[in-house]
Order: structure tokens, then C-alpha cells, then sequence
């Protein structure tokens, strides 16, 4: 069994999640907040992030076992690497598994992100 798709590759905690099938990062926004100086001559605005939400990211693949409902909970960096490279420190928010007769086994996690320290 593989451990990427299409050359991507997901690991979590600095364990492989397996032969990835999917990868979607979702619900990334941030809050701004506007910082013009009220001595400005002019009329454009001046805005500032304020609250960031890195979102949520979401990994379909085909397990190793590696992972149980125990690790529901835990945090650690989620690094995903191939034609797109992104590096988070997370925590493991869901996981759902799947298992049908004559069939490999599907596991999807879901990873609530914060940023890399």
C-alpha cells in the first residue's frame, strides 16, 4: 500500500496517515480590523488582520492502523508535502472509519489547524 496520492503526502505527529485518497483545506479566514489614522488625507483605508482561523483540513485515506479513537484530542504538527506544502501545529478534531466486506479500509480525520510555532 502506498503512502501518497499523486505525490502528496500527509503525516501527523511524524506518522505517515497512509495511502492519502483525499486532502481539502477549508475555512481558512481571518478577521480585519481598520487601522486608518484619522489624520489621513486621503480616503483609502487601512486595514490589519486581527483574529486568524487556519480552518480545518480534511484527509481521506486508506489506514495502516496507526491511529484509534484514543487519539481523538491530540495535537501535533500535520505536515502535507508534494506539488503543495504546508506545515501546521493541529489537533485530530474528528475521525470517522469505514469498512465494508471485499473492501479496504477508509478512515477520514479532521484536523483543526493553528499556526506553526
Amino acid at each position: 500500500m502506498a503512502t501518497n496520492s499523486q505525490g502528496t503526502y500527509v503525516q501527523f505527529g511524524g506518522d505517515d496517515l497512509g495511502e492519502v485518497l483525499s486532502v481539502s483545506v477549508d475555512g481558512v479566514q481571518v478577521d480585519s480590523v481598520e487601522i486608518t489614522p484619522r489624520s489621513q488625507a486621503t480616503r483609502d483605508k487601512i486595514y490589519r488582520p486581527a483574529d486568524f482561523d487556519y480552518g480545518t483540513v480534511t484527509v481521506t485515506c486508506l489506514d495502516f492502523g496507526n491511529f484509534s479513537l484514543a487519539n481523538i484530542g491530540e495535537s501535533g504538527d500535520l505536515v502535507i508535502y508534494g506539488s503543495a506544502s504546508f506545515t501546521f501545529e493541529a489537533i485530530l478534531q474528528t475521525l470517522a472509519w469505514t469498512a465494508s466486506v471485499g473492501e479496504l479500509q477508509r478512515i477520514t480525520y479532521i484536523f483543526k489547524l493553528g499556526a506553526k510555532p
